[in-house]
């Protein structure tokens, strides 16, 4: 088979290039949250190509199940089971996302919008694990959506009073797709999935411009997830995301140079804070020697001859002295807690900006003090990340297959975070009934030890 001939012959819309008029595949009507989104034509017909060309075709959340027994009941047992409310928040958050991107609505509908289905999520009929996790996750989304800002190499134009979309570099929730092949075992496992942001620009490389592709994912989970040594765990999905966006640039040639793709995840919740400040001239004083203190002094004469530091910290106060500027960088904070590292610099006159978590509200010396941007952390696309995919599909193609002729699963993730918080079948599952059972009662027995 000739798969540059195929790939022509599927007329993909995706041509990312500068200067050039890029539309959308979907209007954002077509996409439903929670419940699916629609399909076009298009995607139809390469996900059929994709499924005929493939001994197997697996999404990326396929590939990396957390736990057998629940792959058993959503993949072979067709039970989906519940969404938590993680996965719900975040499909929410991703829709209000990609319409503030692509200007269908303001900064204001976008945080209104987040507000109300935060707070009506009863009706999906799931809850935070605790009063204290609920409470952390709507005041850090409420002081990102306040202050939501689309980045500034992004460009979107709309004709006047028309919402169609003129010209754009950039797309959301992305379709793109791939047939991985692997040489020795002659197996292609097919994929496909949706990018949330994917956008261009034009960079200068040495006295040459060249287009790099940066992809995007939306995350409003706990970051210690995408860092440290379990990273690649997750880094996995973008790297897959970049293999195919790659395949459709280079249209199929695994061997062709490939293109510029950089890689990262916008943590939500958290932000990256620069505070830029003169040091209190009070403080500044206290902290030099008397030595020092005294060669400040304009004009020391006898009369302060024999006076304790005190004095002269009191008397150089009436001068005007220039203190030493600092900078502090916090990477990664969680974004509720920028007004208390303010009032630790600034003192407790913040203006409105504890009620209103505006930035704009912040008195004018501290706005001009200090940044606010959004905390991402980037993932490498190269050769060793690529080289560590192919092997991992390669290992999990294997263990699905494996499982499909076993007749018996047990829970591989008992007792963690995710079995506990996130697993949408611990109602039906057996084993997690009887650890809650057990645990139930070992709480128990303590309390009734103590009493």
């Amino acid at each position: 088979m000739d798969l540059n001939i195929e790939l022509k012959d599927l007329s993909l819309n995706l041509e990312l290039k500068p200067l050039e008029v890029v539309e959308l595949n979907l209007s954002l009507d077509e996409t439903k949250s929670l419940t699916g989104r629609s399909e076009s034509e298009e995607e139809k017909r390469i996900k059929k190509y994709v499924r005929d060309n493939s001994n197997s075709t697996f999404s990326f959340s396929r590939m990396n199940f957390n736990c057998e027994y629940e792959y058993y009941l959503t993949y072979q047992k067709n039970n989906r089971g519940k969404d938590n409310i993680y996965s719900i928040m975040g499909s929410l958050c991703h829709d209000i996302n990609e319409k503030y991107y692509h200007s269908q609505i303001s900064k204001e509908d976008a945080l209104k919008e987040f507000i109300e289905k935060f707070d009506n999520i009863g009706i999906y009929g799931v809850e935070f694990p605790s009063e204290k996790a609920g409470k952390n996750y709507r005041e850090c989304l409420t002081q990102y959506y306040t202050n939501i800002e689309r980045p500034k190499n992004l460009f979107v134009t709309r004709e006047e009073n028309n919402q169609d979309l003129v010209e754009a570099n950039l797309k959301t929730e992305e379709f793109l797709w791939k047939i991985f092949e692997f040489g020795k075992s002659n197996i292609k496992i097919g994929t496909y999935g949706y990018a949330d942001l994917i956008h261009y620009e034009t960079r200068l490389i040495d006295g040459k411009e060249e287009l790099f592709y940066i992809i995007g994912d939306f995350k409003t989970s706990s970051k210690n997830d995408y860092l440290g040594k379990h990273q690649n765990k997750k880094g996995r999905q973008l790297v897959i995301y970049a293999e195919m966006l790659n395949n459709i640039i280079s249209g199929g040639d695994l061997f062709k140079q490939t293109p510029n793709i950089e890689l990262y995840w916008n943590m939500l919740k958290y932000c990256n804070l620069t505070i830029n400040y003169k040091v209190d001239k009070l403080k500044y004083l206290n902290e030099l020697k008397l030595s020092d203190l005294k060669s400040l002094m304009p004009k020391y004469n006898s009369e302060f001859t024999g006076k304790l530091k005190k004095d002269f910290v009191a008397e150089l106060m009436n001068y005007d002295i220039e203190t030493e500027s600092k900078t502090i960088y916090n990477e990664g904070i969680e974004r509720n807690t920028i007004a208390e590292r303010l009032k630790k610099i600034f003192g407790n006159n913040i203006g409105n900006y504890e009620n209103s978590l505006d930035l704009n509200d912040l008195p004018e010396h501290i706005k001009n003090s200090i940044k606010v941007e959004d905390y991402r952390i980037t993932y490498d696309y190269d050769n060793t990340t690529r080289l560590d995919l192919y092997k991992w599909m390669l290992e999990q193609y294997y263990k699905i297959n494996e499982m499909i002729d076993m007749d018996k699963f047990e829970p591989t993730k008992l007792g963690e975070w995710y079995c506990l918080n996130l697993c949408g079948h611990k109602h039906n599952c057996q084993s997690y009934k009887d650890y809650k059972k057990k645990l139930d009662e070992e709480t128990a027995n303590a309390i009734k030890m103590e009493l």
